[in-house]
């Protein structure tokens, strides 16, 4: 039986980005969703078997959950509204649960990109 467990600490990870990298846009959902064949971009040499494995494992730990996030038409705000952006289907993915947000990888990859974000301000 093989050992998944930097493959997990690798996906929980691309997880956690995907949620970081949604807090600069406006337009971005409350929540980041991200579907397993956006994961398999991250990890080429991975199975989708060993994916799904994973990703169970990961459910069963309780930090992330598959869920649903509907993608409504974007407008902008402001003296003549225009349509920035169409609605589209709900993506179906995984996402961070309350457990998740509360893990210590995810309070240490906030940090260093709230760090990050000190000394861009600085230069």
């Amino acid at each position: 039986m093989k050992d998944y467990t930097e493959l997990k600490k690798r996906v929980f990870s691309h997880i956690i980005q995907a949620e970081i990298a949604t807090y600069m846009s406006c337009y971005s959902p409350p929540r980041a969703v991200i579907s397993i064949s956006n994961l398999m971009i991250f990890e080429p040499d991975v199975t989708k078997y060993a994916m799904r494995k994973v990703l169970k494992e990961l459910i069963a730990d309780g930090v992330i959950e598959y869920t649903s996030q509907g993608c409504p038409a974007i407008e902008s705000i402001g003296e003549y509204t225009e349509l920035i952006c169409d609605a589209g289907p709900p993506i179906n993915g995984y996402g961070l649960t309350t457990a998740g947000f509360d893990s210590e990888e995810y309070k240490t990859a906030f940090d260093n990109w709230c760090k990050a974000l000190k000394r861009m301000s600085e230069s």
